[in-house]
């Protein structure tokens, strides 16, 4: 690299040195930024199919609990109604013991 500089000239070898470093700075700095837009596009990606991922199965979870919750009061209505009749043939029953004379 010294016999460059003597043939060239210490001012014209800084400068052509100089020159391609930052030329090859800029370059490496666009390259840069172009792979940080490219993750920060997948990177926003990702997150916006994990939360559309997230939103489906709490919808789903909600859905199939309230589906559930649903079912079970639809059984605590009906045997309240079956001890209900239950209830009501028994004391019909009694009555008609106490009528009778029995």
């Amino acid at each position: 690299m010294d016999a460059k500089e003597e043939d060239l000239g210490t001012d014209l070898f800084n400068f052509l040195v100089l020159e391609a470093r930052e030329d090859l700075s800029n370059t490496l700095d666009g390259v840069e930024d172009h792979m940080m837009t490219q993750f920060q596009a997948r990177e926003s990606t990702i997150t916006k199919s994990l939360t559309e991922d997230l939103n489906n199965t709490t919808n789903q979870i909600s859905s199939a609990q309230h589906a559930r919750s649903r079912d079970v009061i639809r059984e605590i209505v009906e045997k309240c109604e079956e001890l209900e009749r239950e209830v009501s043939k028994q004391f019909t029953f009694w009555e008609d013991q106490d009528y009778n004379g029995q």
